[in-house]
């Protein structure tokens, strides 16, 4: 129902944006930051810093399952197998356990929700940085994380099938098995490339400055990879050979994740602007607009245009655009009043809806967020 899903550094709280309705919903299970959302037979499925994995029900948002034990540390990734029979978690046990624990991956049934596992998905830990991916194919589980290590386990029976030591940490992951290959990120901003046919790493390519955040897919264009990074830029590269076709220059440090909506890209970053571009044209791609969310209130701005959504007006400010003075009072009220357009939204994602030719406004003011927002 073209809802978007959006977690936050600062707590636990998870955000259900209807793109369609501008309906906003929200829960708290988790006491701490969650850094993995996923969608799972009707219900959201999260990991985070409190060492849980949870899972919710997206229709009353009541949490149905927790995934945890005594020793688990605060765990970024989880993957689940393709027949949906188990869930596999990564996690920071050395945060409990200093001595002798590094990273941890546990299998879980998702049928009894019993711990069946725990496999060691490192066995040293050389560095600060925290992180870690799983991506599961044919029967094996792939495994990257700090410390170096990539380890490859059989998915039944828990065995080492095989381990790589290198001097990276790793950040990420995804899949391109069209090409036989898993990408895998680093905090230094290389790509390596294993390939799936020899269980070898075949390649290290440098395609930012600083850790990778995030590897995605192009969801039409199955040849094309995109990069996002801490350093402030996102990348789109032609496969096979990591061609740089294009770039944003977002002007955010620390972009944390991206996601597709229709022929759109939506970034998140560390300021709270959530981006969102047309990538339908690779070669010629656009920024559309941004998105500010908070606790109970968003406020949605399009590109070139006056006119923006919000769920709470008290959000808003005015302001003259040529004198750049504030509009208080009656004035000012009728004037949000009248910019405030669920088209703005709707357009912006790409939602399907007819437009009412107000999208570009005419008057001479400048809605703004409050400061207690953006």
């Amino acid at each position: 129902d073209t809802t978007l899903i959006i977690s936050n550094i600062s707590n636990g709280r998870v955000q259900l944006l209807n793109l369609s309705t501008g309906c906003l919903r929200s829960f708290v299970n988790h006491t701490a930051t969650v850094r993995k959302i996923r969608m799972y037979n009707g219900e959201i499925v999260t990991s985070g810093w409190d060492g849980c994995v949870r899972f919710t029900n997206y229709l009353s948002l009541e949490q149905r399952m927790v995934l945890t034990d005594r020793t688990m540390g605060r765990c970024p990734f989880f993957n689940i197998s393709p027949d949906g029979r188990y869930l596999f978690s990564f996690s920071y046990d050395s945060d409990l356990i200093p001595l002798g624990v590094a990273n941890s991956v546990r299998k879980w049934s998702l049928i009894t929700g019993k711990l069946l596992k725990v496999l060691a998905a490192s066995t040293e830990i050389k560095g600060t940085p925290r992180s870690g991916s799983i991506m599961i194919h044919r029967g094996r589980i792939y495994v990257c994380g700090d410390s170096g290590f990539f380890r490859v386990f059989d998915i039944e029976t828990g065995k080492l099938i095989k381990e790589i030591k290198t001097d990276s940490d790793f950040r990420s992951m995804t899949s391109l098995i069209h090409y036989h290959y898993l990408l895998a990120s680093d905090w230094e901003g290389h790509i390596h490339v294993f390939n799936l046919l020899t269980n070898r790493i075949e390649d290290k390519l440098k395609c930012h400055r600083t850790d990778i955040l995030c590897i995605r897919v192009h969801p039409k264009y199955p040849d094309i990879i995109i990069t996002s990074s801490s350093d402030g830029v996102i990348k789109f590269w032609r496969m096979p050979g990591f061609v740089l076709i294009n770039t944003i220059m977002v002007n955010h440090h620390d972009l944390w994740s991206m996601v597709f909506i229709n022929d759109r890209l939506v970034a998140g970053n560390i300021d709270g602007e959530i981006g969102v571009y047309d990538i339908s044209d690779v070669g010629n791609i656009l920024r559309k607009g941004r998105l500010f969310i908070s606790d109970q209130s968003f406020v949605v701005q399009a590109l070139g245009s006056k006119m923006f959504f919000t769920n709470d007006i008290s959000t808003m400010e005015v302001y003259r655009e040529k004198e750049k003075q504030k509009i208080a009072g009656k004035e000012a009220e009728y004037l949000l009043d009248q910019g405030n357009n669920l088209l703005v939204l709707k357009e912006l994602f790409g939602i399907k809806d007819k437009p009412n030719g107000h999208l570009t406004g005419g008057a001479d003011f400048i809605p703004l967020l409050t400061e207690s927002l953006g």
